[in-house]
């Protein structure tokens, strides 16, 4: 996917203060590197967080792209401030590489502003009765999903039905299932290396269900493409990490937009844009618009990521990378 990079300008030269400490000056340019999975999340919190004192006379520059791949890059030496990222694997590359302090989860939130959900993403008035994720594997449905070696909603999208199944060798038989039979045509040997490649394979017409997270599945909806989405029973929550970088040298100004994120207007703004809010009072608000599954996993409840990445995303004997390995891809 082309990243993509939008300013925010500042004309207000006044300077502004951060948990108390010196504030950034005005003319001030904050760089963010996020996925373009919350591009339409992070472009209202940025208009937000200018529209009031913290913000006031900052510029703000975000750069969107592929969650993993930004990542890499971030790693690599690209500039950031503040980074952002689809899953805690490609969080915890940067923080390997020097870039993300250790300690950047010890807040209350665990380091994430907003959540979403895994869904099923249907064509408009789903015609083939799409209700949960044993509807995947009929002979009459063909799937669409990110490549889970690539995509850190990939890995999300098969930690759903993993973990809706009850146990490993289930949940781990479901994606076998899935893989070897269900993918749409071409995604086996050529699959969406991000969750926007794999919502543009959709929108073209590949497949009758899109695996994705609720945030994406809104957005499109709002954008009017013919398509709706299922919430299963059970499904997991979602989680975006942030983190200020550690080599940004306006750090007073990034961690003024870190607690931006957090504060109510700041939530309210995430669940405006189809991301669920980590607030509790902020997430009772908008409960109506964001329904609870029967049954919510967490990565906690598979062991953290510091186990299920090895022991199912590893590249090189991850469970789930061997299926995808073993069909062909």
């Amino acid at each position: 996917m082309t990243a993509a990079c939008a300013v925010w300008h500042g004309t207000d030269a006044q300077r502004v203060g951060a948990q108390g400490a010196g504030g950034p000056d005005a003319q001030t340019e904050l760089t963010l590197v996020a996925p373009s999975l919350s591009e339409t999340g992070f472009d209202a919190v940025i208009e937000g967080f200018r529209a009031g004192d913290p913000g006031a006379g900052l510029a703000v520059s975000a750069e969107y792209g592929a969650s993993a791949e930004q990542s890499r890059k971030v790693a690599a030496g690209m500039p950031a401030d503040a980074v952002a990222f689809t899953a805690r694997p490609a969080m915890e590359r940067v923080v390997h590489a020097g870039v993300v302090d250790p300690t950047w989860d010890t807040d209350a939130t665990r380091g994430v502003p907003s959540a979403s959900v895994v869904v099923l993403v249907v064509r408009d008035g789903d015609p083939l009765g799409i209700d949960g994720w044993d509807d995947l594997l009929r002979p009459d449905v063909d799937v669409v999903t990110a490549d889970p070696r690539t995509s850190g909603v990939g890995m999300w999208n098969m930690l759903a039905p993993y973990a809706a199944a009850g146990d490993p060798h289930a949940g781990l038989e479901f994606i076998r299932m899935l893989v070897a039979g269900h993918l749409a045509d071409g995604l086996v040997s050529d699959g969406p290396v991000s969750a926007g490649a794999a919502t543009e394979r959709f929108l073209d017409g590949a497949g009758d269900v899109l695996i994705t997270v609720e945030s994406e599945a809104m957005r499109i909806e709002g954008d009017g493409a013919p398509v709706q989405h299922v919430i299963p029973d059970a499904t997991i929550r979602v989680e975006y990490p942030f983190a200020v970088s550690g080599r940004s040298g306006r750090p007073d100004a990034a961690r003024a937009f870190m607690n931006f994120l957090y504060s109510a207007e700041g939530q309210r703004l995430w669940a405006r844009s189809g991301f669920r809010p980590v607030d509790p009072g902020v997430a009772a608000e908008f409960a109506g618009e964001f329904p609870s599954p029967v049954r919510l996993y967490t990565i906690e409840d598979l062991g953290g990521w510091e186990s299920v990445y090895p022991e199912l995303f590893d590249g090189d004997d991850g469970a789930i990378t061997r299926i995808f390995e073993e069909a062909g891809a």
